[in-house]
């Protein structure tokens, strides 16, 4: 079963001295790969009720879609498109990626946070977000939402980092390795850095994830009953 980057963000420790729940929140790279009796039987596996998936409408055109019944799929674009400053750049130092991961922020993928917390209700986790690579697009999301329920950023910034090595192995394989073929050689790298510095931007502009969630439209008790699934255990 090729699976991209697909794993459970649950049992990150939170500020609180408490863990994030498993089997909760699974974040995920493209299921492409994946027969629709491979994405059954993961489906099963981890009771996947929600997939949601961030990329563009030309990202899903052309795009497999294995699951095929109950799993309710929400397409909910974090960008409509990229910019061409965005695609392949050279400059893949942490300051620059998190400029750029802001910049993707505050130009439309605000515009996706309200739908994104508004689908995080009991019914829908176990819960999947997923890009194409499973590191940018998803890493910012995913990033927001354990800030938001309480996860540090230091551990925030680890989770991010184990993207890197698995994108560039995805890139030699035989199998993969036409689809996530980095260009330039370092695309794939997930420095801790990177998101501790994007995380720090969004606290310096509006104070803190959850400020921001808000000043994006979403409700201060939609923040607030998302927290509290994300947290219930199973």
């Amino acid at each position: 079963m090729p699976l991209v980057n697909f794993r459970d963000i649950g049992g990150l420790p939170l500020g609180s001295g408490d863990m994030f729940p498993t089997g909760r929140l699974y974040r995920s790279g493209t299921f492409d790969f994946l027969t629709s009796t491979e994405a059954a039987e993961l489906a099963s596996r981890f009771g996947i009720a929600t997939v949601i998936d961030l990329r563009m409408p030309l990202e899903r055109e052309h795009s497999h879609r294995p699951f095929l019944r109950r799993v309710q799929i929400l397409q909910i674009p974090f960008l409509i498109e990229i910019d061409p400053e965005w695609e392949h750049p050279i400059d893949q130092s942490p300051d620059a990626v998190a400029g750029r991961y802001r910049d993707m922020l505050e130009r439309e993928g605000r515009h996706a946070l309200q739908s994104i917390i508004s689908a995080i209700t009991p019914d829908s986790l176990p819960l999947v977000i997923h890009c194409s690579g499973g590191k940018d697009r998803t890493g910012i999301v995913t990033a927001l939402l354990l800030a938001i329920a309480g996860v540090t950023d230091e551990e925030i910034a680890a989770d991010y980092a184990r993207s890197g090595p698995v994108l560039k192995q995805l890139a030699t394989e035989p199998a993969t390795a036409s689809f996530f073929r980095p260009d330039p050689p370092n695309e794939y790298d997930a420095a801790p850095e990177t998101m501790r510095l994007f995380l720090d931007g969004v606290r310096q502009r509006y104070g803190s994830s959850e400020a921001l969630a808000i000043a994006s439209g979403v409700g201060v008790d939609d923040v607030q009953r998302a927290r509290a699934v994300l947290l219930t255990p199973q």
